[in-house]
């Protein structure tokens, strides 16, 4: 789909934008003013039978029951590893199908780390920007309008670190005349 023309445009460089979940994900393609949804999964609940994820335990008298109940804590971590293998086999696929030169990472905070960590040392080196949130149901046209707020945040904060060092040199050109005023002719 075309990007709309008061959002960034990304003509020149041929960018993924790899939106994460807890365990669901979704990837987009940006080149020549165009944005395209190219892949998306999501991670499921492994399923069990009746028994599995039981034991059986004996009682004082001997008799057996069942305890216990779906290991939570197995299941999640079994999720993230896959979720975060998945992930990084897309992700490499796309960067050498699209040929791609830069990554816009949106995801938890909670899990951005961990995203870019199993990602190779050659992936990481070419996202531009991680920004945090669960961005997974948002439009494309929602997250390019979250990188032009980000970019017109950070050009800001440049232009006012600018100003305050403008400001501080023409301060210490009044310091340095005053003092010169009042303690050299003083001597």
């Amino acid at each position: 789909m075309k990007i709309l023309t008061e959002l960034p445009q990304i003509n020149n460089q041929k960018a993924l934008f790899v939106v994460c979940g807890k365990v669901t994900a979704e990837m987009y393609y940006a080149h020549a003013g165009n944005i395209n949804n190219i892949d998306g999964f999501r991670i499921s609940m492994p399923t069990y039978s009746d028994d599995e994820g039981f034991t059986m335990r004996h009682t004082k008298s001997g008799s057996l029951y069942k305890s216990g109940g779906l290991k939570k804590d197995t299941t999640d971590i079994y999720r993230k590893e896959k979720f975060l293998d998945t992930l990084s086999d897309k992700v490499e696929e796309a960067i050498k199908k699209y040929d791609i030169t830069e990554i816009y990472l949106f995801s938890p905070g909670h899990t951005t780390k961990q995203v870019r960590e199993s990602w190779k040392p050659a992936i990481q080196k070419i996202v531009r920007r991680s920004i945090r949130g669960n961005y997974t149901k948002h439009h494309p046209m929602d997250l390019l309008s979250k990188i032009d707020a980000k970019r017109k945040k950070k050009k800001k904060e440049k232009n006012s670190l600018a100003s305050n060092a403008q400001v501080s040199t023409e301060a210490r050109k009044i310091h340095q005349s005053y003092y010169q005023r009042n303690h050299m002719s003083h001597s």
